[in-house]
């Protein structure tokens, strides 16, 4: 099925499949016209002469008569006898495709299609619903590009700022500029179902993409400390606890000494006066009270998110 997702990442719509792609990838191009994602659009007019090659290869025209299809050679060579296969063309229909995707991911949609809520200037970028799962207490937006063109994706991901988001490509993963921030991909040809199988994809390895997704973010822009998107904090703007969840959500899951926390928060603060105190007693305190500006549900879960995995450190993760 790669040979199909090379073909529709085009620049543009739309695409058309012949007997070509029938003859080489029969299976395949079954499964594609049961699920209404390749269909019948129209017939040939002239095929290729199979009975001239080197410089008198040539097309011929197509004839029916009494409902029977067949060309002439125009080099006098015979007549060969065409089926409905032969001269069939198809059309790669998208909406159909991305109907399959969200249906076969296991997607929920808020209503209407997909192109009601592609408010975006190409026919390649959509939005194709949200991913949840409720045990682990996760809802993703996934949106799908269809070819490698990252200029929308990348205005798209910038205005969601940390929310958890998943793109899906088809065989590459998109050259994103900006909005990386709690971005998830997903490579369709790396999740294809087997070939006996019903599905295009297959939807057990499509969710093992999620596998990285967190709990906990924080938000730069308005300074929002989340844990399953629920708001348990707001650091003031520019501020040491800012630059503290800040310096920590950037080196994720990593141990981080108090003397490096200390001197990034110094060099935030660009020449403002800091109190002369240890790095252990500047970072405990600014943690402590961080804190304590949260609800008595959300403190017993914060030294589960800014942990001390070893002496002298910090490190901000999950809660186990």
């Amino acid at each position: 099925m790669k040979w199909f997702l090379e073909r529709i990442s085009a620049r543009s719509l739309p695409v058309s499949f012949g007997i070509k792609e029938r003859n080489e990838h029969p299976k395949d191009f079954a499964k594609l016209v049961q699920k209404k994602i390749l269909k019948h659009a129209s017939n040939l007019d002239a095929v290729d002469c199979n009975f001239c090659d080197g410089d008198d290869c040539h097309e011929s025209q197509v004839r029916n008569k009494n409902r029977k299809l067949s060309y002439v050679c125009d080099n006098g060579n015979g007549t060969k006898k065409l089926t409905d296969e032969d001269v069939a063309i198809f059309e790669y229909d998208n909406d159909n495709f991305l109907k399959t995707l969200t249906d076969e991911l296991g997607l929920s949609i808020d209503g209407g299609s997909h192109k009601d809520e592609a408010s975006y200037s190409s026919d390649a970028f959509f939005r194709l619903g949200i991913y949840e799962d409720k045990t682990k207490k996760m809802k993703v937006e996934v949106y799908y590009l269809r070819n490698n063109d990252a200029f929308e994706p990348t205005i798209r991901f910038s205005e969601l700022g940390n929310l958890p988001k998943m793109l899906i490509t088809n065989i590459m993963r998109a050259d994103i500029i900006a909005g990386k921030e709690n971005l998830f991909t997903c490579v369709l040809s790396d999740i294809l179902a087997l070939p006996e199988k019903k599905t295009l994809f297959d939807k057990n390895t499509f969710v093992k993409c999620f596998d990285t997704v967190r709990r906990v973010r924080f938000d730069k822009k308005e300074g929002h400390l989340f844990l399953d998107n629920t708001r348990i904090y707001t650091a003031p703007l520019g501020g040491n606890h800012h630059a503290f969840l800040s310096y920590l959500s950037d080196n994720w899951m990593r141990q981080i000494p108090y003397p490096e926390i200390h001197q990034f928060i110094k060099g935030e603060a660009d020449g403002k006066k800091t109190k002369d105190e240890t790095a252990q007693k500047f970072c405990q305190k600014i943690k402590n009270e961080i804190k304590n500006k949260c609800s008595a549900k959300n403190k017993k879960d914060f030294d589960k998110i800014i942990t001390i995995p070893t002496v002298g450190h910090y490190m901000i993760a999950d809660p186990l």
